[in-house]
């Protein structure tokens, strides 16, 4: 299981552990020793698990080595091939971070980027001001600025189909980006009101490296053309799979502790041996192998956190799923508190099972909107496959339609996770319960994403979605597709009705109100079936014991690494 970073909040990622993965300051709470078998309550809401210390107690220099999860290819977190978590990470170290989220997920502006930001009017239209600390500027010299906002914008909202973009959620809804009383304030109208308007333009983007669809698609590849962060590429290997970040020299802001900030492509289970080896200094401990091995290793401390972060089921549409009661019988046949059970088994607590697409069970909107879709219940799960013509042929044997067809469905994996082999053994056994022959295609890490669940080569499949911690990030998973563009709905399953009901709650400035409509969505998604939401994965990490301020971040943002290091 790979490093599980403190991806900034405004990414949308997907990243592979546990499965696999799409996506401010606090108590630094850990503990160490021998595992505790599952059974104790999550971490609460607000906690992280990062050996919280002052920053003039860090030593200055040292490398910390991390292991992720595949080598990268595309660096722009905005573009559909760059919503890989581990990528998004990295870039967001080199680029301007605007706003920093606290312990609960509330965001705070940064001021090494920004003195203020602000909603400065709310009729006839809502308006955001910006004011950029005029010390901000990107490696190549030029300022930062209302250009870059503007640039952005056009870039994202949608107008121009060649920009290949994961989301054009909140972007769609401004109307004017212009210079405010000079080039280092920015004033954003809104046509239509956008609540969580704190996720927008962050991280913001250098104009100059994003103004054309080539260099906003292909610009990104394999660098960060312009930087504008603490962090800046050192060196890239493809050899050996490492890609080194080095302390910026021109960053006017807080400088990083360390020397260097090493990632290693790691595929499978080798970050374990890797950390075991003293080659990664930090490490997932998220299953019961890992938990295992890592809590009894020395000089190492076990760090636990409450992080926005879901394992989810994901279906297509295409071939036998496009009927929708297919899909809802595999919802009833997939006994989710029992998958919840073998991923908790051995683990400090069991994880909880979600019943909701849009928070957590430990953040303010969390309910159970399931409404019976969720439930574990063969008997209904038969009931639909009867009604849509599939013919039960007994136990162990496959169903067929009146054209013969057998009820056969793909279930792609990647390679090298054990955990991921382990649940879809158990997932194929449940549904063999109701006459669904499941095939498990393994195929390579490096084309889990890019190649199978981007273009939704897959009748199911499993990832997480991580740090969605504004509702709004989580509406391009399931809107519907505009023409190629699937936004992150990778099984494009969607309707307008629950596009309508998402772009209310987004434009919702009460944040009750907003809660109320972003569950009433949630209803028409456990009806829908696309996503099925399995449960909270759990976030526990191994870590060197002498590095700080690293390791389980929950929702407190990682503040770009600048304070991580080592003490001792």
């Amino acid at each position: 299981m790979g490093h599980q970073r403190g991806r900034h909040t405004a990414l949308f990622a997907v990243v592979v552990a546990l499965g696999l993965v799409v996506a401010g300051c606090g108590s630094g709470g850990k503990h160490s020793g021998a595992p505790h078998p599952g059974g104790s309550a999550a971490p609460a809401a607000g906690s992280s698990g990062i050996a919280a210390t002052a920053r003039d107690r860090v030593k200055q220099g040292g490398t910390e080595t991390v292991g992720i999860q595949q080598w990268i290819d595309q660096y722009n977190p905005y573009q559909v091939d760059g919503a890989q978590g581990d990528g998004s990470w990295l870039a967001s170290l080199t680029l301007p971070d605007l706003f920093r989220t606290d312990a609960s997920g509330v965001p705070h502006t940064d001021p090494d980027v920004l003195a203020d930001a602000k909603v400065t009017a709310t009729s006839p239209r809502q308006e955001v001001t910006y004011t950029l600390n005029p010390k901000a500027a990107w490696s190549d010299g030029t300022p930062l600025s209302w250009r870059d906002f503007r640039r952005q914008w056009q870039d994202l909202n949608g107008s121009d189909p060649a920009y290949l973009i994961t989301s054009s959620s909140g972007y769609d809804q401004i109307s004017d980006v212009r210079r405010g009383a000079d080039d280092h304030q920015v004033v954003v109208t809104f046509a239509r009101p956008f609540g969580s308007w704190q996720q927008l333009f962050d991280p913001l983007l250098p104009a100059a490296a994003a103004d054309t669809p080539a260099k906003f698609n292909k610009g990104w590849q394999a660098k960060v053309p312009i930087t504008g962060g603490p962090w800046t590429f050192g060196a890239t290997d493809k050899t050996t799979q490492t890609v080194t970040l080095v302390p910026w020299t021109g960053y006017w802001g807080v400088k990083p502790k360390l020397d260097k900030l090493v990632a290693r492509a790691l595929s499978g289970d080798a970050d374990t041996d890797a950390f075991l080896n003293h080659e990664i200094d930090v490490t997932g401990a998220g299953t019961p192998d890992e938990y295992k091995s890592l809590s009894k290793a020395p000089g190492t401390d076990i760090r636990v956190g409450s992080r926005w972060d879901q394992t989810i089921m994901s279906f297509s549409n295409q071939g036998l799923l496009a009927d929708q009661r297919l899909r809802q019988a595999l919802q009833h046949a997939v006994d989710r508190k029992a998958l919840a059970k073998v991923a908790g088994s051995g683990l400090p607590f069991t994880p909880p099972v979600l019943n909701s697409h849009f928070y957590m069970p430990n953040q303010a909107g969390y309910q159970d909107d399931s409404g019976g879709y969720g439930t574990y219940d063969l008997a209904a799960a038969k009931r639909l496959l009867d009604q849509a013509g599939w013919r039960d042929h007994g136990a162990g044997k496959p169903r067929t339609d009146a054209r013969g067809r057998e009820l056969k469905l793909s279930y792609v994996i990647s390679s090298g996770s054990p955990t991921s082999s382990q649940r879809a053994q158990l997932v194929k056994s449940m549904l063999g319960q109701i006459g669904v022959d499941v095939e498990i295609q393994t195929v390579p890490a490096n084309d889990f994403f890019e190649k199978y669940v981007n273009d939704g080569k897959y009748d199911l499949t499993v990832f997480r979605e991580v740090d969605q911690v504004y509702a709004s990030q989580s509406i391009p998973d399931y809107q519907k597709p505009v023409g190629t563009n699937v936004f992150e709905n990778y099984g494009e399953i969607g309707t307008d009705q629950l596009d309508a009901t998402m772009r209310q709650a987004a434009e919702q400035t009460d944040p009750a109100k907003a809660r109320a409509l972003y569950n009433q969505a949630d209803r028409q998604l456990w009806a829908l079936a696309n996503y099925l939401p399995l449960f909270q994965t759990p976030s526990i990490h191994a870590v060197t014991s002498k590095l700080v301020n690293e390791g389980s971040w929950g929702m407190l943002d990682a503040n770009q690494y600048v304070d991580t290091g080592y003490v001792g």
